[in-house]
């Protein structure tokens, strides 16, 4: 919700939790009309998964290069 409706946000692909989103206008009045309102995507991990959920990750694990991913972070390349 806004303060005046309901809107719906697309999270970019990849965002991380942390990352603001800014949506236009949609915020508090101002004098040249209303202003920003600031979004903040904050990425839930379950406590306790599923085993399902335990097999999806491992899934994912298993497809990805989480070495090239390690390598990136400690470069400085990954936002």
């Amino acid at each position: 919700p806004t303060l005046d409706k309901p809107v719906t946000v697309k999270i970019p692909a990849g965002s991380r939790s942390g990352r603001t989103l800014r949506l236009r206008g949609r915020g508090v009045p101002a004098r040249s009309g209303a202003g920003d309102l600031l979004v903040t995507v904050e990425v839930a991990v379950p406590t306790a998964p599923t085993p399902e959920q335990r097999d999806l990750v491992q899934s994912l694990a298993s497809v990805s290069d989480g070495d090239a991913l390690r390598a990136a972070l400690f470069a400085g390349s990954v936002s």
